[in-house]
């Protein structure tokens, strides 16, 4: 569990302090339920104020390398069940008029309800829209509804969108003590398959702190990441190596968002490591026999490997720079959006990298080698990391 202290309005101090979470399936549905403590009753919309709500993340494919947790990743689309306390106030009968936010305020005049266009439901329905055009253009965000939950999906962060179809169901409920153990909220959804299970169960709005455990920082004192070659038949297969560098990069950025910059920079080291080593093998083992005997197209020429790696290189050095200064930053909650913005560009360097030796490289070698020179080659590669 993290504080939400990234966008306003910001949580500075936890208030939450864990989720309860029950799941139960038949094998085509599966439902949630979502408990915790909380004292205030957060449903009335507003200027920098959060609505209490929750959310339910599922992976759209079964894949043992489930998406990103931070709204899933290219390639990687997540599914999210979406509650929010307002609109179960809404579903339950409260007006959606601005009397129900603001008792005492008194309306002069709405134009859908001027007195020429009274006899004219057509002109009024069109006043409404003329002078209400997020609502003429579909937004979700407010108006009457039928659900409390509403379906998106996500390809990473910035990305997030109405899902196609509706699946989802749900309720908060309220109990005497506030939302002292709340049942919030039982959400229902379709699976895709009956194998298909949560990758993880996020929790939006008032997001709480978990500090790092001395297990974490023992674990991450002494990285020793490898993937075995014996797993290993094809160029192809490494693959794998990308998946484990990703999440190097995932466990350093869950550092920066505990502001724990010195896990964020000793993770970052040992990324950097892993990464550059898995670079040294494409550059002294497989681009050399790639571009001397493929016949590669303009998109996948060797020079633009080289030129990735370099750009890759460059961007890393700067990030570790910028941690190592964090702690003397006045204004620390801006350097860090910073840094995590550029730091969302190189992941699309890094994917568009990716996609190219997906697409290039190393199923072109596949091809070109017997499996006596793949096996080989794959013997030469170094897949760890070193330690820090």
């Amino acid at each position: 569990m993290i504080l939400q202290d990234l966008v306003e309005p910001r949580l500075l101090e936890p208030s939450t302090s864990e989720v309860m979470v029950k799941a139960i399936t038949n094998g085509s549905e599966i439902a949630f339920r979502l408990e915790w403590l909380d004292e205030s009753q957060s449903d009335m919309p507003g200027p920098r104020h959060f609505i209490d709500g929750c959310a339910v993340q599922l992976p759209s494919k079964v894949d043992p390398n489930v998406p990103a947790p931070q709204m899933g990743e290219v390639g990687k689309t997540v599914e999210i069940s979406y509650w929010r306390a307002d609109w179960q106030a809404i579903v339950e009968g409260r007006a959606d008029n601005i009397n129900a936010i603001y008792p005492n305020a008194s309306i002069d005049h709405y134009p859908a309800e001027a007195q020429p266009l009274e006899n004219n439901p057509q002109a009024q329905a069109e006043a409404a829209a003329r002078y209400a055009p997020a609502r003429a253009l579909g937004s979700r965000r407010s108006g009457p509804r039928e659900q409390p939950v509403e379906d998106l999906i996500a390809e990473g962060p910035s990305t997030l969108s109405p899902a196609p179809n509706a699946v989802s169901k749900g309720k908060g409920v309220k109990t005497p003590k506030g939302w002292g153990r709340c049942h919030l909220a039982a959400v229902t959804r379709w699976l895709l398959s009956r194998d298909a299970v949560p990758d993880r169960v996020c929790c939006l709005g008032r997001l709480p702190h978990r500090g790092w455990s001395k297990k974490d920082a023992n674990r991450l004192g002494a990285v020793d990441l490898k993937v075995r070659t014996e797993n290993m038949a094809v160029i192809s297969d490494l693959m794998k190596v990308h998946k484990v560098i990703d999440e190097l990069f995932f466990e350093h950025q869950r550092a920066l968002l505990h502001f724990d910059f010195e896990k964020a920079l000793g993770l970052l080291n040992a990324y950097e490591s892993t990464l550059f080593s898995h670079m040294a093998d494409e550059e002294n083992i497989l681009l050399p026999v790639y571009e001397k005997r493929a016949d590669f197209p303009a998109a996948g020429a060797p020079k633009l490997y080289y030129d990735d790696h370099a750009k890759m290189r460059s961007h890393l050095g700067l990030f570790k720079q910028t941690i190592r200064d964090m702690q003397s930053e006045p204004e620390l909650d801006r350097v860090l959006l910073q840094l995590l913005d550029r730091e969302a560009f190189y992941l699309r360097l890094c994917s568009h990298h990716d996609r190219r030796e997906a697409d290039y490289l190393y199923p072109i070698l596949d091809a070109l080698l017997a499996d006596e020179e793949k096996y080989e080659m794959l013997e030469r590669v170094r897949l760890r990391g070193e330690r820090h």
